[in-house]
C-alpha cells in the first residue's frame, strides 16, 4: 500500500510540474507588462490575471504538499490582492522583489538541492517584505532616477544571490502540449496506414500462391526434360526408324507439356500484371497517407516562435540592469510556427546575440540622451514567413552600431587579417569578420563578453541548420542581423555526388551550378588550378582533399572533370568530383550523441537503395578547402628540436594561500610554469627581476591591490603589452569598469569561477 501511495505521489508531482511552469511563465510575463506604461484598464486586467495564476499555483502546490511554493505564493497573492483593491501601487523596488520571488519559485520547482536550500533562506526575507508591502507597512521607496540614468537598487539586506533555475520557465524541453483534435487526426491517418498494412499482407499471400504454382510446373518439366535427348536423336535421318516408336508414343507428351506451358505462362503473366496494378495502387495510397502522417507529425513539432523567447524579456531586464542600462525587448511575429528542434538549437545563439547587443550595442542612458536618443534602448526581434518553406528573423537594436575600424584592428590583432589586407579591404568585407571565432572588440574579457565566441556560435548554429545570416550597421543608428532558416529540419533538396567510390549529399541550396570541364579549360594561376566561370577565374579543389579522405585514382583518365560550384556566405568555390548524380528530396537523420559535431558532416540520410550516406556541411567544407588552398593541409616532419616547447610562465598574485595554491595547481596542470606572489608589491618586484608571459591577480590585497598593480604595469613601457587577468570577488559594475580603466585584459568574478573559464582566458591571451 505504501508503494502504491508513493507511485501515486510521483505521478501527481509529474503532472504538477508542467502546470506550475505554465503559471510561473504567465506570472513573469504579467510582471514585465505591468512595468510598462499601459492603460488603467489593462493594468487592472493584468493584476487580476497574475492574482488568479498565483492563487491557482498555490492551490496546486498545496495538493502535492510543496509547502515552500505554497507559502511563497501566499505572500505573492497577498500583494496582488492589495493591488486589486488599489491599496498599494507598484514601485521599481517592488517589481525587483516580485521578480526575485518568481526566481525563488522557479528554483523550488526545478533547482538542485543546494540551490533549493539557498532559495529557502532567501524566501523568508522575501515573504516578510511581500507581507509588509501587502499590509502597507513597508518603508517608502527612495527615488533613485537622476539625469536620465537609473540606479540599480542593492539586494535585500542579508540576502544571498537568488539562484536561477536551470530549465526554462514554461514548457519543459522534453514535454509539449498537444491539442486533442490534432491527435485525433494522427490516429485516423495511422488507422488508414493499418489498411495498407493489411493490403501488404494480402499481396504477400498472393505472391506466395503464385510461387506455389511453380511446384507442379517443375514436376512436369522434369519429366519432359528427360525425354529431350531421345527427341533430338530421333530427328536424325539415320535414327528415324529406330526411334519410330518414340515418335509415336512420346512426342504427344512433349506437345501436351508445351501447350500446358503456354497456358501457364499466359496465366502467370495475367496474375503478375494484376498484382503489379494492385501493388501500384497500394504504393500510391501508402505514399499519400505517409506524407499526410509525416506532415501532421511535423505539425506536432511546430511551435510558435515565442516558445524560444519565453525567458528573454526577463533576461533582458536583469542583464540590462546589471549593465546600468535600460533596454526594452520588442518581439513581433511570435505566433509564426517553426520546427521545435530549430527553436531549441537557436535559443543559445539568440541569447548570445541579445547579450552582445546589450553589452556592446546599446549605450548607457546618459550617452544616449547626449546623442539625442531616448534614454531607453530597444532590441527588436521579428519573425516572418518567406517563400520556399523559409522563415526570416530580423534582430536589430538602436544602439551605437558596429565600429568597422575597431573590427579591422581586432582582426589584425587576432591574426585574421594582415595590415596590408586590412588596407585593401572595404567595410563590406571587414564587417562579416565579426562572425569569426576569437575576434572581439571588447577592451576586457569578463564572464559575459570579450571572448569573441558569441557571434561565432550563432553563425555556427545557423550554418548547421542550413540557414544564412548577414549583418548591417549604421553608426549611432544601430545594427541589424537578418537570419534565414528552414521552417523544418525534416527534408531538403540534396545533390548526390560520388567521390573516391563513396557517395555524398550536398545541400542543393548551396550549389550554384554543376559543370563538366575538359582538360584544356583548366588553367593555373599562382600555382592553383582555376576555371573560367562567367569570364571570371574560379578556384577549385578535389572534394576528397577537402573532406580529408584518400583519393582513388581512376584506372582510365576521364575525358572531363565534374565540378560542383558551391556558394556559402560571401565565398564561392568549385569542388571536383568523380561523378555528379541527381537531385532528390533528402530526409535528415541525426548522427547520434556520439557524433554531435563531425567536421565537414552535417547529418546523414538513407537513399532509396537503403544506403546510408553523409550530408556535407557546406560551411565546414568551404573552411577546409580554403585551408588546403592556403597550404594549411601540407604536413612536414617535425624535428626533435621543434618538439621541445618552452612552457609559458604565469605570475599568480593572491594574498590567500588557499586561493594561491588552487590557481597554481590549475595552471600547472594545464602545462604552464607558475610563480606566485603574496600581494601586488611582491608581484611587481618579481616582474622587474624575472620574465613572465601573463599576470593572474586578485584585486583586494594588502600593501598594493590588483587595480594599482595593473596600473603600475601599464605605466612601465617594459610591461605595457603584458596581459593581466584579474580574478576577484568584487563583481559590481563599478569595479569592472575600474578594471577596464586601469588596463586589465580580463576580469573574472570568483562567484562564477570555474577552472575551464580561467584556462580559456589564459589560453586566449598567451596561447599554450
Amino acid at each position: 500500500m505504501e508503494r502504491d501511495d508513493r507511485e501515486f505521489a510521483e505521478k501527481l508531482l509529474a503532472t504538477f510540474r508542467p502546470e506550475a511552469e505554465g503559471h510561473l511563465s504567465a506570472i513573469a510575463a504579467g510582471l514585465l507588462e505591468l512595468e510598462k506604461a499601459i492603460s488603467a484598464e489593462r493594468h487592472a486586467a493584468v493584476v487580476e490575471s497574475v492574482f488568479r495564476e498565483t492563487h491557482t499555483l498555490k492551490g496546486a502546490a498545496r495538493s502535492v504538499n510543496l509547502t515552500d511554493i505554497e507559502k511563497t505564493c501566499q505572500a505573492l497573492e497577498s500583494v496582488f490582492s492589495a493591488a486589486k483593491q488599489q491599496k498599494i501601487t507598484f514601485s521599481r523596488e517592488t517589481f525587483d522583489l516580485l521578480h526575485q520571488c518568481v526566481s525563488v519559485l522557479e528554483t523550488f520547482l526545478q533547482g538542485t538541492e543546494p540551490d533549493i536550500k539557498t532559495a529557502r533562506r532567501n524566501s523568508r526575507d522575501i515573504i516578510l517584505h511581500l507581507n509588509e508591502i501587502a499590509q502597507g507597512t513597508a518603508p517608502a521607496p527612495v527615488q533613485q532616477e537622476t539625469a536620465g540614468t537609473k540606479t540599480i537598487p542593492e539586494p535585500l539586506a542579508g540576502e544571498e544571490p537568488v539562484p536561477t533555475a536551470p530549465a526554462r520557465a514554461g514548457i519543459q524541453a522534453d514535454t509539449i502540449r498537444i491539442p486533442t483534435a490534432r491527435l485525433d487526426s494522427l490516429m485516423l491517418k495511422a488507422e488508414e496506414i493499418g489498411d495498407a498494412k493489411r493490403a501488404a499482407a494480402q499481396r504477400s499471400s498472393d505472391i506466395g500462391r503464385i510461387c506455389r504454382e511453380f511446384v507442379p510446373w517443375k514436376q512436369r518439366w522434369a519429366g519432359v526434360r528427360l525425354r529431350l535427348p531421345a527427341l533430338r536423336r530421333s530427328s536424325r535421318p539415320a535414327e528415324t526408324q529406330k526411334y519410330k516408336e518414340f515418335n509415336q508414343t512420346e512426342f504427344g507428351k512433349i506437345t501436351d507439356f508445351l501447350n500446358y506451358n503456354a497456358e501457364f505462362v499466359q496465366t502467370l503473366e495475367s496474375e503478375l500484371v494484376r498484382q503489379k496494378t494492385m501493388i501500384g495502387a497500394d504504393h500510391q495510397f501508402l505514399m499519400e497517407r505517409t506524407d499526410d502522417l509525416i506532415d501532421d507529425m511535423k505539425g506536432l513539432l511546430m511551435m510558435p516562435a515565442g516558445f524560444m523567447l519565453e525567458s528573454f524579456p526577463r533576461f533582458v531586464r536583469e542583464f540590462s540592469r546589471d549593465k546600468k542600462k535600460d533596454v526594452e525587448l520588442v518581439i513581433g511575429g511570435q505566433e509564426i510556427l517553426i520546427d521545435r528542434r530549430i527553436l531549441d538549437e537557436m535559443k543559445d545563439a539568440f541569447m548570445h546575440m541579445v547579450r552582445n547587443a546589450i553589452d556592446h550595442g546599446i549605450e548607457l542612458p546618459a550617452t544616449r540622451v547626449g546623442k539625442g536618443k531616448t534614454g531607453a534602448g530597444t532590441i527588436t526581434i521579428r519573425f516572418s514567413y518567406r517563400e520556399g518553406n523559409t522563415v526570416e528573423i530580423i534582430m536589430e537594436d538602436d544602439g551605437a552600431g558596429i565600429d568597422i575600424k575597431n573590427v579591422g584592428a581586432a582582426a589584425v590583432k587576432a591574426g585574421i587579417l594582415s595590415k596590408e589586407e586590412l588596407d585593401r579591404s572595404s567595410g563590406d568585407k571587414i564587417l562579416p569578420l565579426i562572425f569569426r571565432s576569437g575576434l572581439t572588440t571588447s577592451r576586457i574579457i569578463t564572464d559575459t563578453s570579450g571572448r569573441g565566441l558569441g557571434l561565432a556560435i550563432a553563425m555556427e548554429k545557423v550554418d548547421r541548420l542550413g540557414g544564412s545570416m548577414e549583418v548591417h550597421t549604421i553608426p549611432d543608428k544601430g545594427t541589424s542581423f537578418r537570419i534565414l532558416l528552414p521552417l523544418t529540419l525534416a527534408t531538403f533538396k540534396g545533390l548526390i555526388v560520388s567521390e573516391s567510390r563513396q557517395t555524398f549529399v550536398i545541400p542543393l541550396k548551396s550549389v550554384e551550378r554543376v559543370m563538366r570541364v575538359t582538360p584544356e579549360k583548366i588553367k593555373t594561376m599562382e600555382g592553383q588550378d582555376v576555371i573560367q566561370v562567367e569570364n571570371e577565374p574560379l578556384a577549385f579543389v578535389r572534394l576528397a582533399d577537402a573532406l580529408g579522405i584518400p583519393y582513388n585514382v581512376p584506372e582510365k583518365e576521364p575525358q572531363a572533370t565534374c565540378i560542383v560550384v558551391i556558394v556559402f556566405a560571401d565565398k564561392r568555390l568549385g569542388f571536383s568530383v568523380d561523378e555528379i548524380g541527381y537531385a532528390q528530396d533528402v530526409m535528415v537523420k541525426g548522427l547520434g550523441r556520439q557524433l554531435v559535431r563531425v567536421r565537414n558532416v552535417a547529418s546523414a540520410t538513407v537513399l532509396g537503395t537503403g544506403k546510408v550516406v553523409p550530408v556535407v556541411n557546406t560551411g565546414d567544407l568551404m573552411k577546409s578547402a580554403i585551408r588546403i588552398r592556403s597550404g594549411g593541409a601540407v604536413s612536414r616532419p617535425v624535428t626533435g628540436e621543434e618538439r621541445v616547447i618552452k612552457k609559458k610562465t604565469v605570475l599568480v598574485t593572491e594574498d590567500s594561500i588557499t586561493s594561491r595554491m588552487l590557481l597554481k595547481n590549475i595552471l600547472e596542470s594545464a602545462g604552464y610554469r607558475v610563480e606566485t606572489a603574496v600581494d601586488g608589491m611582491d608581484a611587481f618586484s618579481k616582474l622587474r627581476s624575472g620574465s613572465f608571459d601573463i599576470v593572474v591577480s586578485d584585486v583586494d590585497m594588502p600593501r598594493m591591490n590588483g587595480f594599482v598593480l595593473t596600473e603600475k604595469i601599464r605605466l612601465d613601457k617594459k610591461f605595457a603589452e603584458l596581459p593581466v587577468v584579474l580574478v576577484t570577488a568584487l563583481d559590481s559594475q563599478q569595479d569592472r569598469e575600474r578594471g577596464i580603466d586601469v588596463g586589465a585584459n580580463a576580469y573574472i568574478v570568483k562567484a562564477s569561477f570555474d577552472q575551464s573559464n580561467l584556462l580559456e582566458v589564459v589560453q586566449r591571451l598567451i596561447g599554450k
